[in-house]
């Protein structure tokens, strides 16, 4: 049940996502329809229950939230509800953003403070919170007291400097000319709580610690505004909440070897935005301990000579819209409690991996492209994360590596154009992959070795260098629903004592055999369909096993299944039909047990029968 239900027009998601934030970081849970699509139905059902079940409305006020038919119901909502609503003015003005609905509702203005009006918001909303009463089902004709502004002796939340005049101009901090501070640190020390900062160009070379809620602000381009350190931290947060905008942030230790982060947050949400950030000491952001939980948006990570990003110790981070590239360690790495939220973000070009899980470390990634890294794109080492609808593409390993009993959710993903495997599965790691595109690899699409694990479900596998899936050494995948084709080798090949289950799978047009079989290898392949390959449908070789019951081996050039090298597979109730050569053809001293198979309407007849072939066959129709 959220504490409060955020009502916005789309145009205004970035304030929205700020106000959200902040909001967050002092506990005030929010609930946002970001994520789903306006008038759908599921959408729809969504605004209607959790308008509901919110205990307060924000309304974020615009001319673009006045005129959206949306916003308008879902304040209408509320109003019927008896849900308190609490109005914030983002842009316009009385007459142009605020609704006849909300007319007798006092708003707070974050027109020109945006941290002041956050602050404002923020004690209303935990005042009314706190008493645990509903507003009445109309707006009362005078202001309602929830929403004046705080006594002049109020605090906010988290913090013990009084707060900055409503409306108060912002501070300027300039390196020379007019301006109010000539140091970035005077300025934070100085100002009051909820101050906007504003910093013009120049070269600060400073150590920041952010001790109360202030809003430091780029003015000019952010190439050209650099805080440098070369003795501790750019950034150390050491309060509730701040943010970081439209700068340059660099810590350069040289040779002194001293261990830094460039932004250190071991406590409270630090949003940055719109910064370049780069280190040449440890990561240029870390997030550490439980209640740390930064926002990166709109950045640049680059060359540090560690990580990028590393969330730890039970921190957490969201990053969002961000490029990260060409850093030494992981562009990312959760651990040891971490949990990461990615979005729409870009990570590559890393000497090692893109992103790292590892160490009971969780994540999520969305939407995000990550590419060209020299480790795997994303590894997940005893570790919990989820891939959506992300590209992974040339990386110089694999896609994504499960391994030392990590867990993985890989869905709607195009994952292509790797050195190795799209997916790669090994020592009890187990992911869960559907609805993914696996394609056009310089080795397999699938790669499940060394008592690996996983699932497969609704996959497109396709135009791989080597198979299209591989299970081998002790490997033992589930592949359901899947399409296998158009491999240059062949579709599936279990080897070395691999297993594997397979069902309804579509495997064509590949190479080499559809299913090939060998050393020890044992699946079982049930309800598939092995069709219109350039050898055979099943090859099954050099002391192979396996089961295969109720496929159709169907439209291969070559027999529809080739049984070879002391191999002793289980094939029953086949339709084994239309083949080039003989539905079966055993070599010498070949094995196996066909029966209950309709091997009818072959080009060279059902069966080819070598030397010492012991084939044992029963109620097969010929």
């Amino acid at each position: 049940m959220p504490d409060v239900f955020l009502s916005y027009s789309r145009r205004d998601i970035e304030i929205m996502r700020r106000v959200r934030d902040y909001l967050s970081s002092i506990g005030i849970t929010v609930w946002t329809d970001e994520s789903l699509e306006p008038g759908t139905p599921t959408w729809t059902f969504a605004i209607d229950q959790e308008i509901r079940r919110a205990s307060a409305m924000v309304v974020v006020l615009s001319p673009d939230a006045k005129a959206s038919p949306w916003v308008e119901n879902e304040v209408a909502l509320a109003q019927t509800c008896g849900t308190r609503i609490f109005p914030l003015l983002a842009r316009g003005d009385e007459a142009s953003a605020i609704s006849f609905r909300l007319i007798a509702y006092q708003y707070v203005d974050a027109r020109s403070n945006t941290m002041d009006a956050f602050s404002r918001l923020a004690i209303a909303v935990q005042r009314h919170l706190g008493a645990g009463t509903g507003a009445a089902a109309a707006p009362p004709p005078a202001a309602p007291p929830a929403a004046a502004p705080p006594p002049s002796d109020a605090r906010p939340a988290g913090g013990g400097t009084p707060e900055a005049s409503p409306g108060a101009p912002a501070k300027i901090v300039a390196r020379t000319g007019t301006a109010d501070f000539r140091t970035i640190s005077d300025a934070i020390r100085q100002s009051p709580e909820g101050a906007v900062i504003r910093v013009r160009p120049g070269l600060y070379r400073e150590n920041l610690v952010f001790s109360k809620a202030v809003e430091l602000v780029g003015d000019g381009r952010r190439e050209d505004i650099i805080l440098e350190s070369t003795t501790s931290n750019c950034i150390r947060m050491d309060t509730d909440y701040a943010v970081v905008s439209g700068m340059t942030i660099r810590l350069r230790v040289g040779d002194s070897g001293a261990q830094y982060f460039c932004v250190d947050v071991p406590t409270g949400r630090l949003v940055l935005e719109d910064c370049i950030i780069t280190s040449d000491s440890l990561a240029c952001v870390a997030s550490h301990g439980a209640g740390a939980d930064p926002i990166i948006r709109r950045c640049r990570i680059h060359d540090g000579k560690a990580g990028g990003v590393f969330i730890y110790d039970d921190g957490a981070g969201l990053v969002d819209d961000c490029d990260i590239f060409n850093n030494t360690l992981a562009g990312i790495e959760s651990r040891s409690g971490g949990n990461v939220m990615i979005r729409q973000s870009r990570i590559y070009d890393g000497k090692q991996g893109g992103i790292f899980i590892n160490e009971n470390g969780d994540g999520t990634i969305e939407d995000s492209d990550v590419f060209g890294n020299s480790l795997a794109g994303i590894q997940v080492k005893g570790g919990n994360m989820t891939i959506r609808q992300c590209r992974l593409y040339q990386g110089k390993t694999s896609g994504v590596f499960v391994n030392d009993k990590g867990t993985a959710l890989v869905e709607d993903c195009d994952i292509y154009s790797n050195t190795l495997a799209g997916v790669e599965v090994q020592s009890g790691g187990n992911p869960l992959v559907r609805n993914c595109r696996l394609h056009d690899g310089m080795a397999g699409g699938v790669l499940v070795y060394e008592d690996g694990l996983g699932e497969f479900d609704r996959c497109d596998v396709y135009g791989n260098a080597l198979a299209g899936i591989e299970i081998r050494t002790g490997g033992n995948a589930t592949i359901r629903r899947c399409d296998i084709h158009d491999g240059k080798q062949g579709a599936i090949l279990v080897s070395d004592n691999g297993k594997g289950l397979f069902e309804d799978c579509k495997i064509y047009g590949n190479g080499l055999a559809g299913v090939e079989i060998r050393t020890g290898g044992n699946p079982t392949i049930r309800r598939c369909k092995v069709y219109g390959g350039k050898q055979a449908g099943v090859f099954v070789n050099d002391k192979g096993l396996g089961v295969i019951e109720n496929c159709d081996i169907v439209d291969n050039v070559y027999a529809g299944v080739e049984i070879q090298g002391s191999a002793n597979p289980t094939i029953r109730r086949c339709n084994i039909n239309r083949n080039g050569y003989q539905a079966v053809w055993a070599y010498d001293n070949a094995q196996g047990t066909i029966e209950n198979c309709n091997l009818t309407n072959n080009s060279r007849g059902a069966w080819k029968i070598e030397g010492n072939s012991k084939l044992t066959r029963r109620n097969n129709t010929e």
